[in-house]
């Protein structure tokens, strides 16, 4: 079933899937994906909150979602997936004034960036001679941290 282009579930892993296939990108990927992951999950909620506690409770929310997203339709990948990111969401980065906001929120910019550029210069045109799949770019957000740490350990 997919909706504007984002596929749902185990439907969307295979489509995901199905983009990557190279056992070196795979691999790539689960190596790389928690950079992404790490630079969402830091990123986004410090850049729109006030305090550093409220950018860890939405830290925890983009968690929680995406972990129950996962155990949805992969229990055990979504278990190993939620125990893998529970670290980034337990040491969730503190912040005492703006400079060190700026910095937390540049930090996890670049992180983001470069774990992408990565993915897609090494893994995707170098290993799977292609670039990757724009249209189904709201599938790859929901699947990719599911699909890396599977990747990872080579259960993709």
């Amino acid at each position: 079933m997919s909706f504007l282009g984002f596929y749902f579930g185990e439907e969307g892993y295979n489509v995901y899937k199905d983009m990557h296939h190279s056992s070196f990108n795979t691999f790539l990927h689960g190596l790389f994906m928690p950079f992404v992951v790490y630079g969402v999950l830091f990123g986004l909620p410090v850049l729109w909150s006030r305090t550093a506690s409220q950018a860890h409770n939405w830290a925890v929310v983009i968690y929680v979602i995406y972990t129950l997203y996962y155990f949805f339709f992969d229990f055990w990948g979504g278990l190993l997936t939620a125990v893998f990111y529970l670290p980034a969401v337990m040491t969730f980065p503190d912040w005492r004034n703006t400079a060190q906001r700026n910095f937390v929120v540049k930090l996890c910019f670049v992180s983001f960036v470069m774990a992408l550029a990565i993915q897609e210069v090494i893994g995707h045109w170098m290993f799977e001679q292609k670039s990757s799949d724009v249209s189904v770019v709201l599938t790859s957000i929901s699947i990719a941290p599911l699909f890396g740490v599977r990747g990872l350990f080579g259960i993709a």
